[in-house]
């Protein structure tokens, strides 16, 4: 019972692994719109550990996907830095939630009806950000 119950993990696996690759190989991306929901329903994972497993999934096959853009002659080098470069600068809020988004976007300064650590991981942040410029 229990290879029956591993075997079936294994097919559900590959099966979330190629679905995501159709939708890379047809859009040439979108994976991680398929992946996500099905880590979270067929795996059981929680949320965090199915959005991280997904980022390395998508890392992987974007590494591919940039290998052939670039052999075919499709990948602009003079757009690819400063876009990646935006891209890196922009996302210190990545590993944050919504809220603490739209505060970061509207506060200026301290966090209002946050606790102090909140205050003092928002102004880390804030002048992380002034670093990174």
């Amino acid at each position: 019972m229990k290879d029956k119950n591993k075997f079936k993990k294994y097919i559900c696996y590959a099966m979330i692994g190629v679905t995501s690759g159709v939708l890379n190989g047809l859009f040439g991306a979108g994976g991680g719109c398929v992946v996500v929901p099905a880590m979270e329903k067929f795996l059981d994972m929680d949320e965090k550990k199915s959005h991280a497993t997904a980022i390395a999934v998508i890392f992987l096959m974007s590494a591919v996907s940039s290998v052939l853009y670039i052999r075919g002659g499709w990948f602009d080098f003079s757009l690819w830095l400063p876009v990646t470069l935006g891209g890196l600068r922009f996302s210190d809020n990545r590993h944050r939630g919504q809220d603490d988004i739209s505060v970061n976007i509207n506060s200026a300064g301290t966090v209002p009806n946050r606790s102090e650590h909140a205050n003092k991981r928002h102004k880390i942040a804030r002048l992380f950000n002034i670093i990174k410029l």
